[in-house]
C-alpha cells in the first residue's frame, strides 16, 4: 500500500470513528489541515481541484469557491464521498504578518438573540463572516439535502479559524436537527472571537467533541485580542508543544499541571488543555512569551500554505522573528 493510499485510508477510518466518539482525533485534524492548506491556493486551482494539498482528498467534489470583493480571505465548500463529509474551509489573510501587526480589538454586539448576557464578538471577524454567510449557508443546505447523513466539517486557519467558528454557530441554527448533531469544527491558530458571554454560549451550541481549537507552541495569534480587552477563547484547546529541529530548549513534554498525555503526533507532542466555557488553561498556549510568527505559519509539522513544505524545510533560527504584543494576555 502506497503512503498516500495509506494516509487516505487512515483518514477515512478516523472520520468514521469520530462520528461515534467525541474525543479529539489527530488524523481528522490532519485531514482538516489539508483542507485549510487548500484554501490558500488560487480560486481556479480549487475549482479544478488541482493543487498540491488537494491530492490528499482525491474524491472531493467542489460545491463553491467564494472570494468576496471586500473580504480579506477566501472560502470553499464541497463534499468528500470517501468520508461522507461536507466541508467548508476558510483561508486566513493573504498577508498574515501584516494582519497580526495591524490587529484591532473592536467588539460589537453579536446578532443572534439566543446569545444572552451581552454577547459581543470581534467586529472584523463578524464582518468577514457576513461577506460569505449567505453563500456558505446556501452551499451547506444544498449539500446536506443531497447527503443527509454526512458530517459537516468547518475548518480554517488564523482569520479563517475565527470565521469557521462563527460559521459553525450559524450552521447549527440553519440545518435540520439531525444534521446539527453532525456539525464539527477543527481549526488552527484561532484568535479570540468574542467575550465571555459569547464564549459560554458558543460552547453550549458546540459542546466538547464538536469544536477543537488547535494551537501551536508560541503562535502569537491565539493570544489576540488580549483578555484584558474583554475577549475569551472558547474551549477546547489542543496545544501542540514540541520542537523544531531537535532544539531541546524548546521541547515541552508536559505543561506541569498533570494533563500532559504523552501524545506524539507527526513528531510533535500535544496536550489536551483543561479549559472550559468560562476559563482558558493558563498552562497551555497562554503560558508562553515571547511569541513567534513562524509558529503561526506551521501546524502539525507542515506549512499552512498551498505547498508541500514541512516546518523543518522552512524554519531558520537566525531568521525567526519574535512577536511580543504590548497588551496583557
Amino acid at each position: 500500500m502506497s503512503p498516500l493510499v495509506r494516509s487516505l485510508f487512515l483518514i477515512c477510518v478516523a472520520v468514521c470513528v469520530q462520528l461515534a466518539s467525541a474525543e479529539y482525533d489527530p488524523e481528522l485534524a490532519l485531514s482538516s489541515l489539508y483542507y485549510t492548506k487548500t484554501s490558500y491556493c488560487s480560486s481556479s486551482a480549487i475549482e479544478k481541484w488541482s493543487c498540491i494539498p488537494c491530492t490528499l482528498h482525491r474524491n472531493f467534489e467542489v460545491q463553491g469557491v467564494h472570494t468576496p470583493r471586500k473580504a480579506h480571505s477566501q472560502a470553499f465548500t464541497g463534499y468528500d464521498s470517501s468520508t461522507n463529509t461536507i466541508v467548508a474551509a476558510f483561508r486566513g489573510s493573504s498577508n498574515i504578518e501584516n494582519w497580526i501587526y495591524n490587529f484591532n480589538f473592536i467588539k460589537r454586539k453579536y446578532p443572534n438573540p439566543s446569545c444572552k448576557g451581552g454577547c459581543e464578538v470581534h467586529s472584523g471577524f463578524h464582518d468577514e463572516w457576513k461577506s460569505y454567510r449567505n453563500h456558505i449557508l446556501e452551499d451547506i443546505l444544498v449539500l446536506s439535502d443531497q447527503y443527509p447523513t454526512a458530517t459537516i466539517l468547518l475548518t480554517g486557519h488564523s482569520l479563517g479559524a475565527a470565521v469557521s467558528l462563527l460559521a459553525a454557530l450559524d450552521v447549527v441554527h440553519t440545518v435540520s436537527d439531525s444534521a446539527r448533531a453532525r456539525v464539527m469544527v477543527y481549526n488552527f491558530g484561532e484568535p479570540r472571537v468574542g467575550n465571555s458571554a459569547f464564549s459560554q454560549w458558543a460552547v453550549s451550541q458546540l459542546p466538547e467533541g464538536k469544536q477543537y481549537r488547535i494551537t501551536h507552541y508560541r503562535d502569537p495569534v491565539p493570544h489576540l485580542p488580549p483578555r484584558s480587552f474583554g475577549f475569551l477563547h472558547t474551549a477546547h484547546e489542543l496545544w501542540y508543544t514540541a520542537v523544531r529541529n531537535g532544539d531541546d530548549n524548546d521541547t515541552l513534554n508536559g505543561n506541569g499541571n498533570g494533563n500532559s498525555n504523552g501524545n506524539d503526533t507527526y513528531g510533535i507532542g500535544y496536550i489536551e488543555c483543561q479549559d472550559s466555557a468560562t476559563q482558558e488553561d493558563s498552562k497551555c498556549s497562554a503560558s508562553l512569551t515571547p511569541l513567534r510568527v513562524v509558529d503561526h505559519l506551521h501546524y502539525l509539522g507542515l506549512s499552512t500554505g498551498c505547498d508541500d513544505k514541512k516546518m523543518s524545510d522552512t524554519y531558520d533560527d537566525e531568521d525567526d522573528e519574535e512577536y511580543t504584543h504590548t497588551h496583557t494576555d
